[in-house]
């Protein structure tokens, strides 16, 4: 815990605004967390950028281990028909304000 304080008051002189918070604010911040096993977190607001792809499979793995199915195919044809239902639409705007003109 000491090593990441020391970090954190690098960090500060480099300018970047980290904070050590309690366990109980970690929780605030991210209910998903698991908390009863940490001594503390270290915050920095503007940190937070992540992958989408590796939540996503981080989640369905997550999901899977809980007794989850995921319906994959089905999930492909929903979104292959909207995206097909949104394609025709476009063609149709597009036509229709080609023929008003």
């Amino acid at each position: 815990m000491e090593e990441y304080r020391r970090v954190a008051v690098f960090n500060r002189h480099c300018g970047v605004d980290v904070h050590e918070i309690s366990p109980r604010e970690v929780k605030e911040l991210f209910p998903l967390a698991k908390v009863d096993d940490i001594e503390a977190g270290f915050y920095i607001k503007e940190d937070g950028r992540v992958n989408p792809v590796d939540v996503t499979m981080a989640l369905a793995k997550g999901s899977r281990m809980r007794g989850v199915r995921i319906l994959e195919e089905l999930l492909r044809r929903v979104f292959c028909r909207i995206a097909g239902a949104s394609r025709q639409l476009a063609r149709r705007l597009a036509i229709s304000k080609l023929t008003s003109s």
